[in-house]
């Protein structure tokens, strides 16, 4: 619902449409974009769910990771390892999916929970289960684990600025 919400700020959407999109989406969503208690159901013995308060530390980078995450709730920010923000996630997105895809590496960022979040956790065992490595979610997961390793290499790399030499 905060994308729905933020997007409707950006747009200066007039107020009947605003109402509209927001009784929409809480009720196509029932406030969140993916229906946690169906997928608990069908996969609780997968997923794990688990709760971290404000200020919480979810994982930092540089450390091994053996498992990937789904916001049921709340808001996190991911944060490079020389400390510069990255990105905030909400309801509904996932983050933690490089070391799954990608196993001989590190944790490229910190995730800190900004609120209490409500996460659940999909282990790497499990991760296997579900997609294995020719599957098209996994496909598409490798390319976003890429495109996110490529977008915290440009905010760790040195920039120079004109004039300056190598």
């Amino acid at each position: 619902m905060h994308q729905v919400k933020e997007y409707i700020y950006q747009k200066r959407l007039p107020r009947h449409l605003q109402d509209k999109l927001i009784s929409y989406y809480e009720y196509r969503y029932q406030g969140s974009f993916f229906k946690e208690n169906i997928i608990s159901d069908t996969l609780s013995s997968l997923l794990k769910p688990v709760l971290y308060l404000e200020e919480d530390i979810i994982y930092k980078a540089g450390t091994e990771g053996d498992c990937m995450y789904f916001i049921a709730s709340g808001t996190v920010v991911l944060i490079t390892f020389s400390g510069k923000e990255i990105c905030h996630m909400h309801d509904g997105d996932y983050f933690g999916e490089t070391v799954l895809v990608y196993p001989d590496r590190s944790r490229a960022e910190s995730v800190i929970a900004l609120e209490v979040c409500e996460l659940l956790r999909l282990n790497r065992r499990d991760f296997k289960y579900l997609f294995p490595p020719k599957s098209e979610f996994y496909a598409n997961l490798k390319q976003v684990a890429q495109e996110h390793l490529e977008n915290i290499s440009k905010l760790t790399e040195p920039s120079f600025h004109e004039g300056e030499t190598m």
